[in-house]
């Protein structure tokens, strides 16, 4: 009986671990798929600017960099909205069995932190982008400039329908929006 015991808590602990090794794995595959999307982009714009050596070794870095603290932006954006959602569904702990539910005046302190804190995020990513805007005005041609401009709406408009292609492949229904 002490046998099956350890054999059972050894198979436990090793689905355990085997999930933490995909989430691990997923997360990796996810980074890895944003990387290959900003350098197709960056290839993508130089082309469509037509950019020269001088301009790419010049902006790519500026690109890069502005990229990446979007991206650690994003994430922080994206974890407060969570817990905006679960707090909006009445309090309900994230672990039913482990929490018990937010009082309401320390949920309604909290939202009120939340959507200042995500308001507070929102406006750092824009002026990322405003700053970067500001980058390309003083490395750019007007012809470039503008060329950026529709640049950045086809880009965004053409994965949008790659998504929504992809998606329909799959069959994969989205997720409603939880309101």
């Amino acid at each position: 009986m002490n046998k099956r015991k350890w054999v059972a808590a050894i198979a436990v602990f090793l689905l355990g671990v085997a999930g933490l090794s995909a989430q691990d794995q997923g997360a990796a595959l996810r980074q890895r798929m944003r990387n290959n999307l900003r350098d197709f982009r960056l290839i993508r714009l130089t082309q469509a600017l037509n950019l020269n050596e001088e301009q790419t070794s010049r902006i790519f870095p500026v690109f890069n960099r502005v990229d990446k603290e979007k991206q650690d932006l994003q994430k922080d954006l994206s974890q407060s909205i969570q817990e905006l959602r679960r707090l909006l569904r009445n309090g309900a702990p994230a672990k039913p069995a482990a929490e018990k539910a937010v009082p309401e005046a320390e949920r309604a302190g909290r939202l009120a932190e939340l959507v200042r804190k995500i308001g507070q995020i929102r406006g750092e990513i824009r002026a990322k982008d405003d700053a970067l805007d500001e980058f390309l005005a003083k490395e750019l041609d007007p012809i470039q400039q503008a060329r950026y401009i529709l640049f950045q709406i086809e880009f965004n408009q053409g994965m949008g329908d790659l998504l929504d292609r992809v998606r329909g492949r799959r069959m994969t229904p989205l997720a409603p929006v939880k309101k």
